[in-house]
């Protein structure tokens, strides 16, 4: 039995996907596939599947750090696939690919079957966030630029930032240049969407991501 974790708000995707998963686990195994519930824990999970918006490939996932050792994780990513740079993603990220709504079927499934098979294969050492924090590459933020995002995620305009931290409305512009280049998204409406989700800031001002 395969257990599968899947969170995506889009019902009629989530179905065909569970129904190409299905296809793929079942033609190149004899096993298959278990739905877990929303309430059960992800470390149950062999496949685990999740929409993510723009920039969240760059944080920390703290609900991740209980992945089961040889599972598959399955991004739907909500941004310009192009622009993703495995290299600079965290340990959350390892065994992961990741996939778009528009993907052609046949070039999902053999995506997904080869990166099953990659996850299957056994690595010795430290996988995930197992390999501590330290030298996880997830994105680090200023005190000013945690500032910033708390306040666009409010809905406040540059010029309002500016004026309650006592700064010019080009430093706050520069200030969120730059946090867009760290989450490595490109355009406000990403920036917005990212920052409504739920941000935490570690003591290491690392940003970790909350669904």
């Amino acid at each position: 039995m395969i257990n599968v974790f899947f969170d995506d708000k889009n019902e009629y995707y989530k179905f065909g996907l569970l129904g190409l998963l299905h296809e793929i686990i079942e033609r190149h195994t004899d096993q298959k596939i278990h739905l877990l519930g929303s309430g059960q824990k992800l470390s149950r999970a062999d496949i685990i599947i999740r929409a993510y918006p723009a920039g969240a490939e760059t944080l920390c996932h703290p609900e991740l750090i209980e992945r089961k050792s040889g599972s598959l994780l399955v991004g739907i990513y909500e941004g310009d696939i192009q622009t993703l740079n495995s290299s600079l993603m965290p340990h959350c990220f390892d065994n992961a690919i990741f996939i778009h709504r528009t993907e052609p079927t046949k070039r999902l499934v053999n995506r997904i079957l080869f990166a099953w098979m990659r996850a299957k294969v056994k690595i010795d050492g430290k996988l995930g966030c197992r390999k501590g924090c330290r030298d996880c590459k997830s994105v680090e933020l200023s005190l000013q630029e945690i500032k910033i995002i708390s306040y666009i995620s409010q809905g406040f305009t540059i010029a309002r930032i500016a004026n309650i931290l006592g700064l010019s409305v080009k430093t706050v512009s520069a200030h969120k240049r730059r946090v867009m280049r760290k989450f490595n998204i490109k355009s406000n409406v990403e920036l917005i969407t990212l920052c409504k989700v739920t941000l935490q800031i570690t003591n290491q001002s690392k940003v970790c991501f909350i669904p």
